[in-house]
């Protein structure tokens, strides 16, 4: 079974109460995603499911050095943004929201918990994590035309390139990812989801991919949410330096030294003409004349 699937089960299983099958444990080896779902679980598991002190300690520890890699050296490292794994992160991310806030709730309620001296260290970085990547999401928002609320930005695994790349060029409906617009979306006033299908938040095994939206709703009924400053507009450092041009009529933004170690299948550069709907990530030139309204350098 792939590590993403036992992943997802396990985070899933914990979410509604049952001990998981399997658990991938931590420090081992697998992708950024994959490792920072691995740590989640052992915190899910480990706090609240079944408490051990030592163990909860170490899986704490360890979400917390993943975290503080990400600030250090960058948002979702060499996944930044890609829409492929956009889920699984929101999946691991939200669901360790979660224990975070169940874990608070069990202390103020006296119910066995254990981790308890490294939450605070665990929650402000994880409130934090929130913090730069709805910044992210909200450059990329299209505020109307046809492809009103999508969230375009560049990715890795999304090129033109007749080997790795998507074949035929990006599609509309490839343009951004759903789980991750139905989370901005639902963290952002009135919170609204917008239109998504019938099963979208049902927590199944079935619907691992879609597993965000369902632990968003999860984490929203808790006090303290997704922490006081999900707002605030903190950019993160990323693994590369990026520009953000927000013009009237559409937004570039770029990555216009590439990502490291990924160019032949990343789309380091898009833009969307708001009112057309017109938009690219194959590296055309951009159709948006004169000076943007704002330019945004980070990373």
């Amino acid at each position: 079974m792939q590590t993403n699937r036992i992943n997802g089960e396990a985070t899933i299983d914990l979410a509604q109460g049952r001990e998981p099958a399997r658990r991938i444990g931590l420090r081992r080896g697998g992708t950024p995603n994959h490792k920072m779902e691995a740590a989640a679980v052992e915190v899910g598991y480990n706090c609240l499911f079944r408490p051990n002190e030592e163990e909860a300690q170490e899986a704490m520890q360890w979400s917390i050095e993943l975290l503080e890699l990400q600030r250090d050296t960058g948002h979702m490292l060499g996944e930044v943004w890609t829409d492929s794994h956009s889920p699984i992160w929101l999946r691991a991310m939200t669901s360790l929201m979660l224990w975070v806030r169940r874990m608070e709730k069990a202390r103020k309620l006296g119910r066995p918990v254990a981790g308890l001296s490294k939450l605070g260290g665990l929650t402000r970085r994880v409130e934090r994590w929130f913090e730069f990547h709805y910044a992210c999401l909200q450059l990329g928002r299209v505020p109307r035309g046809p492809l009103a609320g999508r969230i375009l930005l560049p990715c890795n695994r999304k090129s033109s390139d007749d080997e790795l790349g998507v074949a035929g060029g990006v599609s509309v409906n490839q343009a951004d990812d759903m789980v991750r617009r139905v989370w901005f979306d639902m963290t952002t006033p009135p919170g609204k989801p917008g239109r998504v299908g019938r099963e979208f938040f049902t927590l199944s095994k079935n619907r691992q991919d879609t597993a965000a939206g369902p632990l968003t709703r999860l984490v929203l009924a808790e006090e303290g949410g997704f922490g006081a400053n999900l707002r605030r507009g903190t950019l993160p450092k990323l693994i590369a330096p990026c520009v953000a041009e927000l013009y009237e009529g559409g937004h570039r933004i770029y990555f216009p030294d590439g990502l490291p170690e990924t160019d032949r299948f990343s789309a380091t550069d898009c833009w969307i003409e708001y009112d057309s709907g017109r938009f690219s990530f194959a590296g055309e030139p951009s159709p948006l004349n004169g000076s943007p309204v704002r330019t945004v350098r980070f990373g």
